[in-house]
């Protein structure tokens, strides 16, 4: 009879398990509805690499002089809440900076916080 017992009561708590799963499937839905049209502030890391992507497919198809007109518009596709292009030489000089124009043809060791030397190293080992 005990067995019986433990049998009612794996069956009430396996209802109200279910019950509880339903209740968090409609929140669930309810928050993924209510948060549908919202924007992040700042971009994901699969925008970034969207948007480095398209970047790339620019230089290409328009060559990097008319890329980088595109680069420097604040207001164009290549500039996304927190995401934008930057595009510096080998020497660490900035050709594209849309979220700092002022930036444009100075060296990234003038960036404060910015350990120059060790970004530009890093990136060329990326690359």
């Amino acid at each position: 009879m005990q067995i019986d017992g433990a049998t009612q009561q794996n069956a009430v708590l396996a209802e109200q398990m279910t019950s509880a799963a339903q209740v968090l499937d409609e929140k669930t839905a309810a928050l993924a509805e209510a948060t549908r049209h919202t924007r992040l502030r700042q971009g994901t890391a699969d925008e970034a690499y969207a948007l480095v992507q398209a970047a790339i497919e620019l230089v290409a198809s328009a060559g990097l002089r008319a890329a980088l007109d595109d680069f420097n518009d604040p207001s164009g596709k290549f500039v996304d809440r927190g995401l934008y292009a930057i595009v510096s030489d080998r020497e660490g000089i900035f050709h594209a900076f849309a979220a700092r124009l002022e930036m444009i043809g100075q060296g990234m060791a003038s960036m404060p916080g910015l350990d120059a030397k060790k970004y530009m190293a890093d990136a060329l080992k990326a690359a």
